[in-house]
């Protein structure tokens, strides 16, 4: 099923945006995992969220690289914190909107955004102006007690 939800980001930033421009290829979702699971860690962000940002980023610019970006083509990473909590977004050049397909026993692929329902706040897209559209998720993360301020 298509996600069912063509909804923008939570209202935001309140912090800064962070953003990688990428070319697609496959490698580009090592890069994006490091550049989300960094700028978490940057921010005093805990383990587990550092490496929820890091599964949900994979899962985005993978989609991005694999469905909607030919070779070389431009995919953006951006985060930015906002009044609900830490967004990771992936702006890709194709219209096409995300299939979210549901979770079961047998398949070995197409049920990475069912994934990521999961484990964020949610996630929608949303088109671009320029073109394109970018892909969102609410990431559920808590920051470090033991992290410097």
């Amino acid at each position: 099923m298509v996600c069912g939800q063509v909804t923008g980001p939570p209202a935001g930033p309140v912090d800064g945006v962070s953003a990688l421009v990428l070319a697609s290829a496959p490698e580009a979702a090592r890069a994006g995992r490091e550049f989300v699971a960094d700028w978490l860690y940057d921010k005093g962000y805990d383990d587990v969220s550092v490496e929820v940002g890091r599964a949900v980023a994979s899962e985005l610019v993978t989609n991005a690289y694999r469905h909607a970006a030919g070779a070389g083509e431009r995919i953006t990473v951006r985060v930015y914190v906002s009044a609900a909590g830490p967004v990771l977004e992936v702006w890709d050049p194709s219209p096409e909107l995300p299939e979210e397909r549901p979770l079961d026993l047998v398949s070995t692929s197409g049920r990475g955004l069912a994934m990521v329902g999961l484990i964020t706040g949610g996630w929608g897209v949303n088109p671009l102006a320029s073109g394109g559209k970018s892909v969102h998720a609410l990431l559920r993360a808590e920051l470090d007690p033991e992290a410097a301020p």
